[in-house]
């Protein structure tokens, strides 16, 4: 499998000729959200785990997603909009990261908020992408891509650790997150 980081934003319209509706529909149920059943319930459970730590002690909020499909949509613009629509990271830091994996596409792509783009550039992100990421990918070990990916984002997030922010701490489920 050879997995890209995609190019640029193209309009998808309908057949009216109108912008179509392609909001991305995969429900935040935790740090790791693998609709596309690329990982087994222990490596989720461990990934979890390290999330959750990583939230606690130094205050990003970093979450993992698989999508089957991104139904016609550009990888940019479907994990911006998931990225939005689930609120990931502290609202006035805006220090959340999303890792998405487009199984059918064969893309995956990093997204990073302005607050922790000095430590996770695009570029940083983009050698995360090609180092740890695509040979395991390539050889059809997807588990072990992602897992490798995040730990090298998580290792670097751990070097500039932020303040956690009040609704970081409280224990309060991500899930409430996005309703505030």
């Amino acid at each position: 499998m050879i997995f890209l980081v995609a190019g640029c934003y193209q309009q998808v319209e309908n057949d009216h000729g109108e912008p179509a509706n392609l909001a991305p529909s995969i429900e935040l149920t935790g740090r790791v959200v693998d609709q596309a059943d690329l990982l087994s319930a222990e490596t989720e459970k461990e990934l979890t785990r390290v999330l959750e730590n990583l939230e606690k002690t130094s205050g990003p909020q970093f979450v993992i997603a698989s999508t089957k499909s991104l139904n016609g949509r550009k990888i940019e613009d479907y994990s911006i909009d998931l990225a939005r629509i689930w609120a990931i990271g502290d609202k006035h830091r805006d220090d959340g990261v999303l890792m998405l994996v487009a199984l059918n596409e064969q893309k995956v792509r990093i997204e990073v908020g302005r607050g922790l783009e000095a430590s996770l550039s695009d570029s940083f992100c983009s050698k995360v992408i090609r180092e740890d990421m695509l040979p395991p990918f390539s050889a059809g070990k997807m588990e072990a891509g992602i897992a490798n990916g995040a730990a090298r984002l998580i290792e670097k997030m751990q070097m500039v650790p932020t303040i956690p922010a009040n609704d970081n701490v409280t224990g309060t489920a991500i899930q409430d997150r996005k309703a505030s």
